[in-house]
């Protein structure tokens, strides 16, 4: 029977001071409105434990990295539209989950990371150019500014939305046909966008022959975008499947700066523990390189133009 409203997020008291309490509480509010998260048994604050459901032993991660396992497709659509649930819930919740974000000047500090990052992406298509042993040309540069410009306008103005801010492959548990959203203790504003490609894309960290593995794909993300653009009509589903994109390209290129560092610097102690979880750089770079040039996940012009850059540089 679901709990009464009144009995859900009622410890405010230690919301900006317990991670255990804002897991319960978030997600007893989850759970009450069928989303796909365990159930809270028990939790004790005193003892800093909390007791949930069995959701199942095999990750997001774990399912990516499995080639034996043939219906990734259905659990692409089951994740999609439970984390578009998740979205929702919260969204329709602001007011119960105030009490429970991470302090934070959130505006202030997704402008700088967006931006940050925005901008080492973009040295580092010129960086990657030399591949092919010559720089961008002058017209290819001024594609890539108009694209970037774009793409980076869309990111940083973007209304980030209340979620989960540990969102990765790992958070995700599969039980047979049956998907499970885990670990919010920490919540937070963030691009939804972002989560999305985050929580889908396995890094197959510390697993032997491990790569990345995203499995969205254009037809997914239509679906995501169309199911977002019904709870909220003032964005387009085109424009929703364009920011999934354009997220996903900065993953990968974030991804190859830090593989990068880890060539530019083996002897640093992030370089080592990067290294360590992430196995040989060689192949990691080259899928990075291949879903940049190949994986389209929207007809989006801007995200196209970047793509056929980086075509000539995997020819």
């Amino acid at each position: 029977m679901p709990l009464p409203k009144q009995d859900i997020l009622k410890d405010k008291s230690l919301a900006h001071y317990s991670q255990l309490s804002v897991e319960a509480n978030i997600l007893k509010l989850l759970r009450r409105e069928g989303c796909p998260v365990p159930d809270v048994i028990t939790s004790d604050e005193s003892t800093q434990v909390i007791v949930l459901e069995w959701c199942g032993d095999i990750t997001w991660d774990d399912l990516c990295q499995d080639e034996s396992i043939v219906d990734k497709q259905g659990y692409t659509k089951l994740a999609i539209e439970g984390f578009c649930h998740i979205e929702r819930v919260f969204s329709e919740h602001i007011s119960l989950v105030e009490p429970y974000i991470y302090p934070l000047d959130y505006q202030s500090h997704l402008h700088q990371i967006g931006e940050k990052l925005l901008t080492s992406a973009r040295h580092c298509i010129s960086y990657l150019a030399w591949i092919r042993d010559e720089p961008l040309t002058e017209s290819e540069t001024k594609i890539i500014n108009e694209s970037w410009d774009e793409i980076s306008y869309c990111i940083l103005t973007r209304q980030p939305s209340l979620g989960s801010l540990d969102y990765n492959a790992r958070n995700i548990i599969i039980d047979q046909k049956r998907l499970s959203f885990i670990d919010f203790s920490t919540i937070g504003w963030d691009w939804p966008e972002r989560r999305l490609i985050q929580y889908l894309t396995g890094l197959g960290a510390h697993v032997e022959g491990g790569n990345f593995v995203t499995l969205l794909d254009a037809e997914y993300t239509k679906l995501y975008a169309e199911i977002m653009s019904k709870m909220d009509v003032t964005l387009h589903w085109q424009k929703l499947t364009a920011l999934v994109d354009y997220h996903h390209i900065l993953f990968y290129l974030t991804a190859i700066i830090r593989l990068l560092g880890i060539l530019k610097k083996p002897e640093n102690r992030q370089s080592i523990l990067l290294s360590q979880a992430w196995g040989a750089v060689e192949p990691r770079m080259k899928r990075a390189l291949f879903k940049l040039a190949y994986k389209s996940l929207s007809n989006d012009e801007a995200a196209m133009s970047i793509r056929k850059i980086f075509m000539t540089f995997v020819e």
